[in-house]
């Protein structure tokens, strides 16, 4: 099961535990247009959270702070919203991808405006081999467990655009991987995966692959119940998490630890080190060091709560 949470997050598991403060998750959009049961966003979609896209100032001074943080791995993944419904998701990729010092870069989406437009646009980048992987989130494995799941009617939309993109890529003999995560409910237990492959990619595309997510974190300010999906236990918490290594830049510039979806929750703000515009850098790397450091007695309120705790080795 963890070597599926870091495929959500867009990541290896054998390389996880490798991670140091070289990855990076930038958020260009905190709007989405899924009502995932298992996710805090319909709640913060009411709260008084601005929902917006990045601006290209704000994503500029975020490309800054990466270099000075060093990252090398960075990845267009929001805790809550979807990639494209920035309309210039593909010019800050492309920036991303013209930058010597990134060296790997992924984004996360539910494919559901992956359009015939959006693929031309990701075949037209430069610098392409930078982009190793794009992983879509689909819930469920028809369109009555979609529904379930995510709560708009994308099922057949969603399939169709995957393989449009996949009949791309094998034309182009392209190496970028495609994962598709299907997130399961509680009612569907035995899956055929081979026919589920091949349904996602009926042109036979050699890179492409499937993950396959029957359990969540139990997130506060979520709707689904354990009649609806199965829950991950509560782990022991022994060191500060793995991923107080990585960071997160909103799309009002605030920088944040961790950029899995429990990181950020209605009201809590533990995990906030900083604002691109308010915070140096030393600043930054000492608001971190002082949630690690006290790990042991302060445990973030927002990480006792989170299922999918990795401790440091």
């Amino acid at each position: 099961m963890i070597k599926q949470i870091y495929s959500l997050l867009g990541y290896n598991y054998k390389k996880a535990s490798q991670k140091q403060k070289n990855d990076a998750y930038i958020e260009l959009c905190n709007i989405c247009n899924a009502k995932c049961i298992f996710c805090p966003y319909p709640e913060i979609a009411k709260s008084n959270k601005k929902l917006q896209n990045m601006s290209e100032e704000i994503f500029d001074n975020v490309l800054l702070y990466l270099k000075k943080l060093n990252i090398k791995n960075i990845s267009f993944t929001p805790t809550t919203g979807e990639i494209l419904l920035n309309k210039d998701w593909n010019n800050y990729l492309q920036k991303a991808l013209n930058e010597d010092s990134f060296e790997r870069i992924h984004f996360y989406s539910n494919a559901i405006l992956l359009n015939k437009q959006n693929i031309e646009r990701i075949l037209n980048l430069t610098n392409i081999q930078k982009l190793k992987r794009i992983s879509f989130s689909v819930g469920g494995i028809d369109t009555t467990s979609y529904l379930n799941m995510y709560k708009v009617d994308k099922f057949n939309k969603v399939k169709e655009n995957i393989n449009n993109l996949n009949q791309k890529l094998k034309k182009i003999n392209s190496n970028i991987k495609i994962t598709c995560e299907f997130r399961l409910p509680k009612n569907i237990s035995k899956i055929n995966k081979n026919e589920l492959y091949n349904t996602f990619n009926t042109h036979s595309y050699s890179n492409f692959e499937i993950d396959i997510m029957s359990k969540f974190a139990n997130i506060d300010f979520m709707e689904a119940s354990s009649n609806e999906i199965n829950f991950l236990k509560k782990p022991v918490y022994t060191t500060p998490c793995i991923d107080l290594n990585t960071y997160r830049f909103a799309v009002n510039g605030d920088i944040w630890l961790c950029g899995c979806v429990v990181s950020e929750l209605p009201n809590d703000t533990s995990l906030k080190i900083g604002n691109i515009f308010d915070s140096s850098y030393k600043e930054i790397l000492k608001n971190q060091n002082k949630i690690i450091k006290n790990w042991d007695t302060i445990i973030p309120l927002v990480c006792q709560n989170c299922d999918i705790y990795t401790p440091r080795k």
